[in-house]
């Protein structure tokens, strides 16, 4: 955020989650994922992914995830605190590499279902 000269928040934090199956919840970086949350919502026990794990489902590392861009499909859901922008940066697939998308295309590309599930 702060080479972007931006706020946390607008950067887009691509958090794998594990919940029966690998998802990725896209959030504000100013957020955290309620996981009893997102268990209730998705009828499962929800966990943060280990880092092995991130590789393996996205095969991008922890800190490079994109929010698109893979090569098997993954489940995908925007985090509601995502809504507060026009336009958020995103790991660009290396943990030095940012892209800047509109929401409206990040909700468009991925396909991703709006939840709330954010908690400060």
């Amino acid at each position: 955020a702060k080479a972007l000269k931006c706020d946390i928040s607008q950067i887009a934090k691509s958090i794998v989650i594990i919940c029966d199956e690998p998802i990725i919840v896209v959030i504000s970086g100013d957020k955290k994922v309620n996981l009893k949350k997102l268990s209730n919502i998705l009828n499962c026990k929800a966990r943060i992914a280990k880092p092995e794990e991130v590789e393996k489902y996205t095969g991008f590392k922890v800190g490079g995830v994109p929010p698109f861009g893979f090569d098997k499909p993954i489940k995908i859901f925007l985090d509601k605190s995502l809504e507060r922008f026009d336009f958020v940066y995103a790991a660009g697939g290396e943990t030095n590499a940012i892209i800047k998308v509109p929401v409206s295309i990040l909700k468009g590309i991925t396909k991703g279902e709006i939840i709330e599930v954010s908690y400060e």
